[in-house]
């Protein structure tokens, strides 16, 4: 049986590392369905672990730009749409629904909820519902109130005491800082498979197909 390390680099408003998780979870299927059974031999298995990175490192707290506003300005006219457009092909593929009304928001907050979530073994669990949140229902994921109810909804134990306070938020930006600077990430989606017993590594970056998986999967065996 084996078994499969699956780091995931991400941030909780990149909308391409929503898609990446819908094809990553599809090509884990794929993949456990096309192995050779043989009697008393289990499925491989999948530890997914997700780890922190910014977009935007210095976004105000408070930050509440509208999207659309934000991707004309970083990348110019034109952007919003020809995003938009991109997104709705992704999501109809994947199953997403993306809103575009919805509006930037700091991340240092929700990382540290995955953070929490991840030491009670339900950092997916998690990731699913921030993303569904902010993508889909255009929650802003940086207020204290919203993250309880999103952690509730994942089955995270979680106080807004928490939330409104700063543990975890060194041990995040260290984490941050680590992929930027030790594994030269500099944009996400950005994943790091293994395979448990061998040293052997596979880096994929961006939204890759589920197929670009599966192969990963498989040149580790």
């Amino acid at each position: 049986m084996p078994k499969f390390n699956v780091k995931v680099i991400s941030d909780n408003v990149c909308p391409w590392c929503y898609v990446g998780k819908r094809n990553l979870e599809s090509a884990m299927k794929q993949f456990a369905t096309s192995q050779p059974t043989e009697k008393e031999q289990e499925p491989p298995v999948f530890d997914v672990r997700w780890k922190p990175f910014f977009l935007n490192v210095k976004s105000p707290e408070t930050s509440e730009e509208p999207i659309q506003e934000y991707l004309e300005k970083k990348y110019g006219k034109g952007a919003g749409s020809r995003m938009a457009v991109a997104l709705e092909r992704a999501g109809k593929s994947t199953g997403i629904n993306f809103n575009n009304d919805r509006r930037v928001h700091n991340t240092i907050r929700s990382h540290r909820l995955v953070r929490l979530a991840d030491q009670q073994e339900k950092g997916g669990d998690m990731i699913e519902q921030l993303f569904h949140g902010y993508f889909e229902e255009g929650k802003n994921i940086a207020d204290s109130d919203v993250l309880l109810e999103i952690a509730q909804k994942a089955g995270v134990e979680c106080t807004k005491e928490y939330l409104e306070g700063k543990e975890g938020q060194q041990e995040v930006l260290n984490e941050y800082q680590k992929g930027v600077q030790t594994q030269g990430v500099s944009g996400v989606p950005y994943y790091i498979i293994s395979r448990e017993g061998s040293k052997a590594t596979v880096p994929l970056s961006g939204a890759q197909p589920p197929e670009a998986f599966v192969e990963a999967f498989e040149a580790l065996l």
